[in-house]
């Protein structure tokens, strides 16, 4: 598979942060046929954080962004997929141990969980989740 692009413009720029604007219906995801079940096409335009320290970059640059397709199928794994498996696999088991109303809390228990830990791991997701940013 090959890499998906982005064209954008960079907005802001803190420290090693980059935040660039993409407009999806001109990118990639305009021809891409599961972006209207994505969200992407939804929005009038994103934008996307991606650290960077090769270079000193200015607002206003247009710049390329580019990921390989294994970085959106981790993203929909950890944000749809892994949580979905928690939250009915938790209310199975809580059904069989308790009744219907602990199970459920269970599960929002568990998910909330599922997602602090997400957030605390947040600088090791971001070394393996990540777009590259090269100048137009």
């Amino acid at each position: 598979m090959q890499d998906i692009t982005h064209k954008g413009v960079i907005e802001q720029v803190v420290n090693s942060t980059v935040f660039v604007r993409i407009d999806p219906r001109t990118s990639a995801c305009g021809s891409c046929a599961a972006a209207n079940h994505c969200g992407a096409l939804t929005s009038d335009s994103g934008l996307i954080q991606v650290y960077d320290t090769t270079r000193q970059w200015n607002i206003g640059e247009e710049v390329l962004l580019k990921a390989s397709p294994q970085l959106f199928t981790r993203s929909i794994l950890l944000a749809y997929l892994f949580p979905l498996i928690l939250v009915i696999g938790t209310l199975f088991l809580g059904a069989t141990y308790w009744n219907e109303l602990g199970a459920i809390f269970a599960s929002f228990g568990v998910l909330a969980c599922y997602y602090i830990g997400l957030s605390i791991r947040r600088k090791a997701l971001r070394n393996k989740l990540y777009f590259t940013i090269t100048l137009l």
